[in-house]
């Protein structure tokens, strides 16, 4: 129940938000006045049958509505952040709560934080709405998309200048995004991503160890970023960048669910711009049994198989590829001039 006279100044109820109308109002009514919440059941709401709004709309088209109204809002009162830090998750219950206040206990503070829940079936949703902070964007699919579409789809809501991806089970340092502002903002337009240093810990019964800290790499061009086969954390991204290429690639590999994420969005971007790496820890990324790379070795190493071959005809067929592997993985790719002798070789 509302007063008409707020009402009026609030205006009418908007169409292009129809199924969260009422949310989408509550905004800005409470930029009219304030609330009072009454303690008591005053009223018995029937979900789920032929009537309701449940029953006729899927729940994940009412939560991307739901944030679309409040990026729109967010867009109206001026509340546009500097970083916008992204997080898939999908079956995470056990470590999303960290990873949240990883971010939102920075020590810079200019941000919004998109959380996407890949249709977990375990209780990551109900942790991740646990979590009460305003610079939270929640958006939760009841179809499993995969990591790539789940970026992709939270990037619809980032409004920052800058975008930051982080695992659903890995948390960053407290000044991660202090330094990696300051460190872009010194450089021109064409550097379109940062990147530091991460530690691995290995998840052992629920017990983390500690194990090695992986240093980043400053390539000299981009055959090198694409021969040595590194990927780097956490990538910090300038957002037009993102927007140039289209976001994270979803169509290198035909009719099949990119796995190599983070190697294909580098490879997708270095042809155009420049990469910049800071000697310092910022990552720590969790190793355990459910890392779906772990599950689907041979699957990735077939992609980033076919993601070096389709990016070397793309850039001119000036080479020809060697794969060679480290136990299961590919390791480095040797990259062999086409115009070569075969003795040369």
């Amino acid at each position: 129940m509302f007063k008409k006279d707020a009402y009026d100044k609030a205006g009418n109820y908007d169409s292009r938000f129809e199924n969260v109308e009422d949310y989408e109002f509550w905004m800005r009514l409470l930029e009219v006045g304030d609330k009072v919440f009454i303690e008591e059941i005053l009223m018995e709401y029937r979900i789920n049958n032929e009537y309701s709004v449940t029953y006729k709309n899927k729940e994940e088209k009412i939560s991307m509505k739901s944030a679309y109204a409040s990026v729109y809002h967010r867009k109206k009162c001026g509340d546009i952040p500097k970083v916008s830090v992204i997080i898939p998750a999908y079956n995470v219950s056990k470590f999303i709560t960290n990873t949240i206040y990883s971010v939102l206990n920075q020590t810079y503070t200019n941000f919004h934080l998109i959380i996407i829940d890949d249709a977990s079936t375990d209780n990551t949703w109900t942790k991740i709405n646990a979590v009460y902070d305003s610079r939270i964007i929640p958006v939760h699919l009841t179809l499993n998309r995969g990591k790539v579409e789940c970026l992709n789809i939270g990037l619809q809501y980032a409004l920052g200048q800058y975008v930051m991806e982080l695992d659903g089970d890995d948390w960053v340092e407290p000044d991660t995004l202090e330094v990696l502002v300051k460190e872009m903002d010194k450089l021109a337009n064409n550097f379109a991503l940062a990147y530091g240093n991460r530690k691995i810990w290995i998840d052992k019964e629920g017990i983390l160890h500690e194990g090695p800290i992986y240093k980043g790499i400053q390539y000299k061009d981009k055959y090198e970023m694409l021969a040595l086969m590194q990927t780097h954390c956490p990538r910090f991204f300038r957002k037009e960048a993102l927007d140039y290429i289209g976001g994270w690639p979803k169509d290198i590999i035909e009719n099949e669910r990119l796995l190599p994420d983070d190697y294909a969005v580098m490879v997708s971007l270095i042809d155009k711009f420049d990469f910049i790496w800071i000697d310092k820890l910022f990552y720590n990324q969790i190793r355990h049994n459910k890392n779906v790379t772990h599950h689907y070795a041979q699957e990735c190493n077939h992609q980033l198989e076919e993601i070096v071959k389709k990016t070397l005809q793309m850039w001119g067929n000036h080479y020809k590829p060697i794969f060679h592997y480290d136990s299961i993985w590919i390791s480095k790719v040797d990259l062999i001039p086409t115009n070569m002798d075969e003795d040369d070789r």
